[in-house]
């Protein structure tokens, strides 16, 4: 099958090879540095051809799936990549926290708001504390926010 062919039945998955492919390789990619910048690659085979990527990855399973590496300090490869919802994803990047309210554990931001009905905003002013006027006000009592990857 022709490479033409293939990028017009997965357009989906051909963006999401295109995306990786610029935030491993461009240094003038805005996300450089959390993919490239701090050493993740792409395997050889995907590199080569995106017949070889959809062959490994197959077809999203909806169009909104995304692209996770299971291990986030490993690279774009087969063993280490699957379909996830952005939900799920969130959970797993570089800048991920795992989110303390109440003695309850929550794996992100999006699930804490889900599952509290505590805007984002509010989970991390009552987790991190904030800033207003020039002045500090601490984490709530029993709220904190930890860091996943370092």
């Amino acid at each position: 099958m022709s490479k033409i062919s293939l990028r017009l039945m997965f357009p989906n998955e051909y963006q999401t090879w295109k995306g990786m492919k610029e935030r491993v390789n461009n240094p003038n990619s805005k996300t450089y540095y959390r993919y490239g910048g701090r050493g993740i690659s792409i395997c050889k085979r995907w590199m080569e051809s995106f017949n070889n990527f959809i062959s490994d990855m197959k077809e999203k399973p909806t169009k909104k799936h995304q692209i996770d590496r299971v291990d986030n300090n490993g690279n774009y490869e087969p063993l280490n990549c699957v379909w996830v919802t952005a939900q799920k994803n969130g959970c797993n990047s570089a800048v991920s926290k795992r989110w303390f309210i109440h003695g309850e554990q929550y794996e992100s931001l999006n699930i804490a708001e889900a599952k509290t009905g505590i805007t984002k905003g509010k989970i991390k002013y009552m987790c991190d504390g904030t800033t207003s006027g020039g002045i500090y006000y601490p984490p709530k009592e029993g709220c904190y926010s930890e860091i996943l990857y370092k």
